[in-house]
């Protein structure tokens, strides 16, 4: 089976025979060993807007995110649409093989994302910051950002906007923030982390709205979430 390198990933060259679950999908990789595993959704994403030829038109694909829900991030790509969506993990869907080539190839592609995403966010911040929402100490980003993203993405965009934009302190923050950003639902990362309450690291604290319940979990820092921005005003 030929495989191919795209930015630091290989990926094989034919899909797995079946269609299945993201457990079963799980497992597959497990037997395969040799480092294959499912794609993340950004490598997906990556493959399909850069190598379309390599992956089949019309399929489903499963990715290896998850968000904090515990849905899976599944792929479509066709020649009308190209679409990113969350799907309960017993779904069956269609699997690609991939592996890490050259770690710094993909960490520089998933960078290089990043900015883009950063520097889009920056305008759009700048072109409405009449709409941000003003306290004696703090500034509210008086939107939610688009997209869901993983905790170290999450992260990655404050440092890439600069200007003191923050994630929230913690799940309280979240919460005060929910008082004046309007439409807030779902999860939102913040800073604090699992080692931060003594728990084994690899997890960071997502605050939850959700109808009016407000209230705080631990998440793999590897599922997605959203963002809200808040940044310190000077005193």
């Amino acid at each position: 089976m030929e495989n191919r390198i795209i930015n630091g990933i290989e990926i094989s060259e034919c899909d797995f025979t079946d269609a299945m679950t993201f457990e079963d999908a799980v497992t597959a990789c497990e037997k395969m060993g040799n480092g294959w595993r499912l794609p993340t959704i950004r490598e997906a994403v990556e493959i399909f807007d850069k190598h379309p030829h390599l992956l089949d038109y019309g399929k489903v694909y499963c990715t290896s995110t998850l968000s904090t829900g515990g849905q899976v991030w599944l792929h479509l790509h066709s020649e009308h649409k190209e679409q990113q969506y969350l799907e309960d993990t017993y779904c069956p869907s269609h699997i690609r093989f991939v592996r890490t080539h050259d770690a710094n190839a993909a960490a520089a592609a998933n960078k290089s994302y990043l900015i883009q995403i950063a520097a889009a966010l920056k305008q759009y911040i700048e072109e409405n910051k009449e709409n941000n929402i003003l306290l004696e100490h703090t500034e509210f980003f008086g939107k939610k950002i688009i997209g869901q993203f993983t905790w170290e993405e999450a992260t990655e965009i404050c440092n890439l906007l600069n200007d003191g934009w923050r994630l929230p302190l913690d799940g309280d923050e979240v919460e005060e923030a929910s008082e004046y950003i309007k439409d807030l639902y779902g999860c939102y990362w913040t800073q604090a982390t699992s080692e931060m309450y003594g728990e084994e690291p690899g997890k960071a604290e997502g605050g939850e709205i959700d109808n009016g319940y407000k209230g705080h979990a631990l998440y793999e820092k590897t599922n997605t979430a959203s963002i809200i921005l808040l940044r310190d005003i000077n005193q």
